[in-house]
């Protein structure tokens, strides 16, 4: 039988912790956005939400240099500059943190904050 894990409480404000348990949904309580996309622009805060969740149809995640792939935004064919693509593409230029979740736990849908 698996452990269930406890998430932490997300703050109200300030800073996240590195390697943080979080439930999805008490993000989207905090930062708002789309509950079901992978990345996810915070209208409240100037931070990008993105999401790995290691589906087998993601074509996306860690090589063996600890670099992370990640497809972007869209189901087919060639990727295009949608808003939530270059949310990720310009969080730097506009001033944005850039929040990376694992889940790691389906029921819930728990992630960690890790970093990039």
């Amino acid at each position: 039988m698996k452990r269930r894990i406890q998430p932490d409480p997300v703050p109200p404000t300030g800073p996240l912790t590195l390697g943080g348990v979080y439930r999805r949904a008490d993000l989207h309580g905090r930062f708002g956005g789309n509950r079901n996309a992978g990345i996810v622009p915070s209208k409240q805060e100037p931070v990008v939400l993105l999401f790995h969740t290691e589906e087998p149809a993601q074509q996306f995640g860690f090589d063996a240099n600890g670099i992370y792939w990640y497809s972007g935004e869209g189901t087919a064919g060639d990727m295009t500059w949608t808003p939530a693509n270059r949310a990720v593409r310009d969080h730097v230029q506009v001033g944005n943190d850039l929040f990376f979740f694992q889940r790691v736990q389906r029921k819930d849908a728990f992630g960690v904050l890790n970093t990039l």
